[in-house]
């Protein structure tokens, strides 16, 4: 970021709410980001003509820089939180051992290999991502995820 960080802070300050209960106890209220968000629920905050996730860009502004690799884990498992004593860097593995150990890991997948079949020869004929994931029941990361063979390993 290239940008004067105290204007930042303070812009970025003004698009987040504070719950009034706590969603866990013990770790305080949620700072939710109550602008834009992607279909996981995660903030999404325009800087210096990029889009960014709030919750790592809460992070940078008021902990301290997220290393290239590492994501931003919830303390209160609330995409939309960016109080930074409920985030913490990790790695993707960790993240996901998180996520089954509380629980929130779907074992059942809603698409079938059929279905991720067609999912890539739509993509590959430029059906767009948001279109695919209304016409298959899923989020557009389940779609990219299909695409891209990060969940399912099929070949064509």
């Amino acid at each position: 970021m290239t940008g004067d960080r105290e204007a930042i802070r303070k812009r970025f300050l003004l698009h987040l709410k504070k719950g009034e209960e706590e969603k866990r106890p013990g770790i305080g209220v949620c700072w939710e980001f109550a602008g834009s968000q992607d279909d996981d629920g995660y903030g999404r905050f325009k800087l210096e003509g990029r889009v960014e996730r709030a919750n790592r860009l809460a992070y940078d502004l008021f902990v301290g820089p997220v290393a290239k690799g590492l994501v931003i884990l919830h303390e209160c498992d609330n995409p939309s939180c960016c109080r930074p004593r409920h985030l913490k860097l990790g790695s993707q593995k960790e993240n996901m051992e998180d996520k089954r150990a509380k629980g929130r890991q779907v074992n059942v997948s809603i698409l079938d290999s059929d279905a991720v079949k067609d999912i890539r020869e739509a993509k590959a004929d430029g059906i767009d991502t948001s279109i695919l994931a209304r016409q298959f029941g899923v989020s557009e990361s389940t779609v990219r995820a299909a695409d891209n063979g990060q969940c399912w390993k099929l070949k064509l």
